[in-house]
């Protein structure tokens, strides 16, 4: 064999080596393009669906993930504060999130009491926050926001305001009132969206909560999620949730 047939059959072997690599890397592109997107919730009992029958299917952060047909992480946690949430969960975040859903406050400004089992009750009271434990809520949502940025830039980050619960029960205690209210300035930065459920009223209804006051029960994480959808679409929660 002479070496122009040498020299012939080894360009062609580079070739359908080089076409092959190509067609892997593009192969590879597409597989990745068409992975459905990623949802991951991060948060307290009410991202768990705590108290519904099905908690994993019926919590709104499912149902919104089956809606966008999208997969979903779901690390939410009963009990957590954002603290909790910072520490326990964001290191537990999958990478390639499309939108995060951030939940966290209402264990952080508290005001509820306990039942004998432990299980919160918003016809008890009990003492707010104090002005360090709120200050360390504050700042492990910060971190958050940032943690979250480094891992995945391109995600929507979705926060929720936290609901005037007291008024459903006697008057609102003033310095609760007060927490909520700042919580609810602070959690406002840009570069995220906001889900306003205290100026849903249907948050303010028996109906849409379970017999503690503090949990949705199905009705109102189908409320949940219409104001979720809303924000992640970009149009403005409307104030009656309709």
């Amino acid at each position: 064999m002479n070496r122009r047939v040498l020299f012939a059959a080894s360009c062609i072997c580079t070739l359908i080596a080089s076409t092959l690599a190509g067609s892997q890397r593009v192969a590879e592109a597409v597989g990745l393009r068409s992975r459905p997107p990623l949802v991951v919730a991060l948060g307290d009992s009410i991202t768990f669906g705590f108290g519904l029958t099905r908690p994993a299917q019926q919590n709104y952060a499912a149902r919104y993930a089956r809606r966008s047909h999208a997969r979903l992480a779901n690390l939410a946690v009963p009990g957590y504060t954002c603290v909790d949430v910072l520490q326990r969960e964001v290191p537990k975040m999958p990478a390639g999130a499309t939108v995060v859903i951030l939940n966290c406050g209402i264990n952080d400004i508290g005001g509820f009491g306990l039942q004998p089992s432990g299980l919160p009750d918003g016809h008890l009271r009990s003492a707010p926050a104090s002005r360090a434990e709120l200050h360390a809520s504050e700042t492990a949502f910060v971190r958050m926001l940032a943690a979250i940025r480094r891992r995945d830039a391109g995600a929507r980050i979705v926060v929720f305001t936290q609901r005037h619960w007291q008024r459903m029960t006697r008057r609102e205690d003033a310095r609760f009132a007060a927490d909520v209210d700042a919580w609810n300035a602070f959690i406002r930065v840009p570069g995220v969206r906001v889900v306003d459920i205290a100026a849903d009223r249907r948050f303010a209804l028996p109906v849409a909560m379970q017999s503690d006051l503090i949990h949705p029960n199905l009705a109102g994480h189908t409320a949940l999620l219409d104001d979720l959808e809303r924000a992640t679409d970009g149009t403005p929660a409307l104030p009656g949730g309709a």
